[in-house]
């Protein structure tokens, strides 16, 4: 599908887009021919807990000025079932070879369960008391976080396909439906960032505390450090090509077991 491809009929995809909108991937998993490696099922289990994390950010995104934002709201709630039903399509695959899909939870007295619970019951409160004082230009900055993400998540995808060919033709569906989120939310935002130098300059600030993937309170850090390790192999300093007006280079570097962002300033 060639939607969103120019910023001026984004409206009219977005209605073509949500009527068309992707839905069980499940159904057509051959699972009887699908034999997973252990790595391969540790993989799959991380980008299931990142698909399923889908909700968490909702959460927070619509106590936002984004929520304000009609068009952009819009896209979310497509983009959020067809996020529900890739996490399905993992989440099947796992159960078919009887691999655990959720992590023990910690205790919720010790300080990783406390502090974990603290920060999920208050994030939407402190989201909305911080973004809704600084106003329209948190949109452009949940756009950019959403190009990155599709970018991102789309290598771990690429990876899926090298471990297990037989799961082949999920991924690409999978790769197909991230493709078509991308290209969205690269057009608007690079609506919003050449119409807006406030929101350009906010959205730089945020880029240096960029990580990737989120925080999760059911994803160990081990986890997220395993699968950083083995889907991009360690990376240090590579080139993120964001291609969006006003950004800053961008170097995608390894830190504290995620993926980090480091802005190059002089490219402003």
């Amino acid at each position: 599908m060639e939607w969103y491809d120019d910023a001026g009929r984004l409206d009219r995809d977005l209605r073509e887009h949500a009527r068309a909108a992707s839905g069980s991937l499940a159904e057509r998993l051959p699972l009887e021919g699908i034999r997973c490696s252990a790595t391969t099922l540790r993989l799959l289990r991380v980008l299931y807990l990142i698909e399923r994390s889908t909700i968490e950010r909702m959460r927070v995104l619509l106590v936002t000025p984004t929520h304000s934002d009609a068009q952009v709201t819009a896209f979310l709630c497509t983009w959020a079932y067809e996020r529900h039903w890739i996490a399905d399509a993992l989440r099947t695959v796992l159960e078919a070879h009887a691999w655990p899909v959720d992590f023990p939870p910690p205790s919720r007295w010790s300080v990783r369960g406390l502090l974990g619970d603290a920060r999920h019951r208050l994030l939407p409160i402190t989201e909305a008391l911080r973004t809704n004082l600084i106003g329209d230009p948190v949109v452009a900055v949940h756009l950019v976080e959403g190009v990155l993400d599709d970018e991102l998540s789309r290598v771990g995808y690429r990876e899926l396909i090298k471990l297990e060919p037989d799961l082949a033709e999920l991924a690409e569906s999978v790769l197909a439906i991230k493709i078509i989120h991308g290209r969205y939310l690269r057009t608007r935002a690079a609506v919003d960032l050449d119409r807006s130098a406030a929101a350009r300059r906010l959205v730089g600030r945020r880029l240096r505390s960029y990580a990737w993937p989120e925080r999760s309170p059911g994803l160990p850090e081990a986890e997220v450090s395993w699968f950083v390790r083995t889907v991009f192999g360690g990376l240090d300093d590579h080139d993120v090509d964001a291609g969006l007006p006003g950004l800053p280079g961008l170097r995608l570097i390894e830190g504290r077991g995620r993926l980090r962002l480091r802005t190059d300033e002089g490219s402003r």
